[in-house]
């Protein structure tokens, strides 16, 4: 007996197709990463403010997604830090923390406080060959309004006998790792922003944004690469400064909640706590 053709079932065969159709639908319905060809694509979730009106506008949700992992592609450190400043100094108005994992050098305290960070609320971790699941942690602990993590080389220890005990952690950044940080991401709603290199645009990534970015003369030089529900391919020139201040300061009314896992003392001791569980759960 030759098999039917997908669509040819008879409707006097016995087979419930209504019943299977509603509850694929439902199913699908269900998963915000699948996109139906015939059905209209819902409208991305607002977005957090870039600091730039240019590239707010190319962003399918007008800004940094909230809930998601964010790559920025770029050989050049200073370039990607100064796009993610205007969103870092707005986060950094709340009570939680901004966790950077291996920063490549050691971040310059004057600098980033005359761009409005409040050095408070940043934590840099050190984490070797442990930095993706650092980062994981961090975004599942409940206490961190942004997770910042760089998958290139880490800075060196001054000590010689610790730079043997750190052993190489770019291989910590598998497919895998990726995937991980993204589901945390969202089942947290924390924004993970991750800096890679530009040879990386060649992977595969389950990042909801994935952007390369280039230090000019006169500002910045961005391409969109990858935008969940929006149009990749765009360029957009960005000015040294971001331009859109008074809509970070408007914004920030709504980010500088506290957390419900936060004491009196501060959301350090319960990160802390949390990394310790999981190092315990990990052994």
């Amino acid at each position: 007996m030759s098999p039917l053709p997908v669509g040819s079932i008879p409707s006097g065969s016995g087979f419930p197709q209504r019943g299977i159709a509603m509850q694929l639908d439902q199913l699908l319905a269900t998963r915000a990463d699948l996109w139906r060809g015939r059905a209209t694509p819902r409208a991305a979730p607002a977005g957090l403010p870039t600091g730039f009106s240019a590239l707010d506008a190319a962003l399918c949700g007008q800004g940094w997604p909230r809930a998601g992992l964010s790559e920025v592609l770029t050989d050049h450190q200073g370039a990607g830090l100064a796009l993610l400043l205007p969103l870092l100094a707005l986060l950094s108005r709340g009570s939680r923390w901004l966790l950077w994992v291996d920063p490549p050098h050691l971040p310059f305290a004057p600098a980033l406080a005359a761009r409005g960070l409040d050095l408070r609320r940043i934590l840099i971790v050190r984490a070797g060959a442990d930095a993706a699941w650092a980062a994981e942690q961090g975004l599942r602990s409940g206490t961190c309004a942004a997770v910042l993590a760089w998958t290139g080389p880490a800075a060196r220890p001054a000590d010689d006998r610790a730079q043997a005990r750190t052993p190489c952690r770019t291989a910590c950044w598998t497919p895998a790792a990726l995937r991980r940080l993204q589901l945390a991401a969202a089942d947290t709603e924390t924004p993970m922003l991750l800096l890679r290199p530009p040879a990386a645009a060649g992977e595969t990534s389950p990042a909801a944004l994935r952007l390369k970015v280039s230090a000019r003369a006169d500002g910045l030089d961005v391409v969109l690469l990858k935008q969940r529900g929006g149009r990749p391919g765009q360029r957009v020139w960005l000015p040294a400064a971001a331009d859109a201040a008074l809509r970070l300061a408007a914004a920030g009314a709504d980010i500088g909640r506290g957390s419900e896992l936060e004491t009196a003392a501060g959301p350090r001791p319960v990160l802390a706590a949390a990394v310790r569980r999981a190092r315990r759960r990990r052994a």
